[in-house]
C-alpha cells in the first residue's frame, strides 16, 4: 500500500472512504452470523461469485472489480 503521505488529496479520500466502508461491512457480516442470520464465510463467497460475473460480462469498471475484490480480502481477514 502506498504512503499516505505520498498520495494525493483524492486519493486518500478514496482510502478512507474504502477502509470505513470495509469496517462497516465487517461489523455488519459479524453481527449477522452472531444472530444466525449469515454463515461464516458466506457473504466474502457470494462476493466472490459476483465478482467472477462481472469479469465474465466484460464490461466491469476495473476500478469497482478491485474495490469489491478488497473489500472481500478484508471480509476474509
Amino acid at each position: 500500500m502506498p504512503n499516505l503521505l505520498d498520495m494525493p488529496p483524492e486519493a486518500k479520500i478514496i482510502a478512507a472512504h474504502m477502509a470505513a466502508t470495509a469496517a462497516a461491512f465487517q461489523v455488519l457480516v459479524t453481527a449477522l452470523q452472531e444472530a444466525g442470520a449469515l454463515q461464516p464465510g458466506a457473504f466474502p463467497e457470494r462476493l466472490r461469485l459476483y465478482i467472477e460475473g462481472l469479469k465474465q460480462r466484460g464490461n466491469a469498471d476495473p476500478m469497482v472489480v478491485t474495490l469489491l475484490g478488497d473489500l472481500r480480502k478484508a471480509l476474509i481477514n
